[in-house]
């Protein structure tokens, strides 16, 4: 299945999951997304949980949360759609939540 554009860093994007369509936030940087064959996702669920891993979004008339305690390699291939973008308030909030959960 051929994508509808190129997936960037914070594309909300379509894929396939055993058979179930999902919504997943690419969170890989660019420069890894230009030259690796891979894509570092985070699936989004409508599922609030509140956890501090998880980032509340609203996307497509939805709201739900960003799940980054499931962080997911996937082949680029396994990308449908891309869909759009998140807001730049929600980027923002993806990345420093990455941040706080990776610092040492």
């Amino acid at each position: 299945m051929g994508m509808v554009k190129e997936p960037r860093r914070f594309s909300v994007c379509q894929i396939s999951d055993n058979g179930h369509q999902r919504l997943a936030l690419v969170i890989s940087p660019d420069e890894m997304n230009h030259h690796l064959a891979t894509l570092l996702i985070s699936p989004m669920t409508r599922n609030k949980r509140g956890w501090p891993t998880r980032v509340p979004v609203h996307f497509a008339g939805k709201e739900g949360e960003i799940a980054l305690e499931w962080i997911h390699t996937i082949a680029r291939d396994d990308v449908e759609k891309v869909l759009g973008q998140v807001s730049t308030k929600t980027a923002r909030h993806v990345a420093q939540t990455l941040v706080e959960m990776f610092a040492f």
